[in-house]
């Protein structure tokens, strides 16, 4: 198993359009468009491996945004969890590394 899913918990989910949540609450992404629900959900099913279906263009990462063919979508989040006193305590390095592997991941998933 990936290091992040022990600090990013899935399986993720929507919360009202506004953030993509892990499932013991906290923060995983913000959306960063307009998307209808259905598209959110398919889009969330797709980073979970619950839904195996192409994407039509390329999911990319530039600069720690996730963006589908050159429109951004999501922002990583998490941060305060990963190196705040009441979070984790993690130095910047290593909270670094969680977030960019969580990238990593959700951009391969979507690529699928």
């Amino acid at each position: 198993m990936k290091a992040f899913k022990n600090y990013f918990k899935f399986p993720l989910k929507d919360c009202a359009g506004v953030y993509i949540m892990t499932a013991d609450g906290q923060t995983a992404f913000n959306w960063c468009c307009e998307l209808s629900e259905e598209t959110r959900q398919e889009i969330i099913d797709k980073i979970n491996g619950t839904l195996n279906k192409k994407s039509e263009k390329e999911w990319t990462v530039k600069n720690d945004k996730i963006y589908y063919d050159d429109k951004l979508v999501l922002l990583v989040r998490g941060w305060g969890m990963l190196t705040g006193n009441g979070g984790c305590g993690f130095t910047e390095k290593t909270a670094l590394i969680l977030q960019n592997d969580l990238i990593k991941y959700v951009v391969e998933q979507l690529n699928r």
